[in-house]
């Protein structure tokens, strides 16, 4: 019977892998997405976003720390570039961008070092981050969605119909998905 992940917040598809970030410190990864193995990432805190340039994995989560892993069983803590919770993490236009509580975001090349970026217009909390045709797209409780070129600054792009609860973004196609 398969076992599949319970209480995961973020999925990811990378080639023909499956992994999923959520409680308790741990990532599940599975080559069919019925058989899944988990790996502790070193921390009892939730991880709640995880994003790959194709390399390197990063998950982010706890106030103040994101990890990285360049083969998905040994993880590394590193500074996340701000002291509030991250909730999402997309990789795009060679860099990891992480989005969070109180309107937080930050960006690294190499998923190790993180910087803050600048958000303008910020109503709340971040739910989601998606890389999508070029830019930068995050989702928040406001009904707001957020655009960066670059993700280093941030602001309004439209207002959305919807309480947006994941974005999917494949790559010709932007899916806001409802949150109720």
């Amino acid at each position: 019977e398969p076992r599949v992940p319970r209480h995961f917040r973020h999925a990811l598809l990378h080639r023909s892998d499956a992994y999923a970030a959520g409680a308790g410190g741990v990532i599940h990864a599975s080559t069919d997405t019925l058989q899944w193995t988990a790996a502790s990432v070193g921390t009892a805190a939730s991880n709640l976003g995880v994003a790959t340039d194709g390399a390197r994995f990063v998950l982010v989560g706890p106030a103040g720390t994101n990890y990285y892993s360049d083969d998905t069983v040994s993880w590394r803590p590193t500074p996340s570039g701000t002291d509030r919770p991250l909730s999402s993490a997309a990789w795009g236009k060679g860099l990891f961008v992480s989005v969070g509580f109180g309107g937080a975001a930050a960006y690294s090349p190499d998923g190790i070092n993180w910087s803050p970026a600048n958000v303008t217009g910020a109503p709340g909390t971040f739910a989601n981050v998606a890389f999508h045709q070029g830019q930068f797209v995050a989702s928040n409780a406001g009904r707001i969605l957020m655009r960066s070129p670059d993700g280093r600054e941030w602001m309004p792009a439209a207002s959305s119909p919807l309480e947006p609860g994941f974005l999917a973004s494949t790559g010709t196609a932007l899916y806001v998905i409802d949150k109720n």
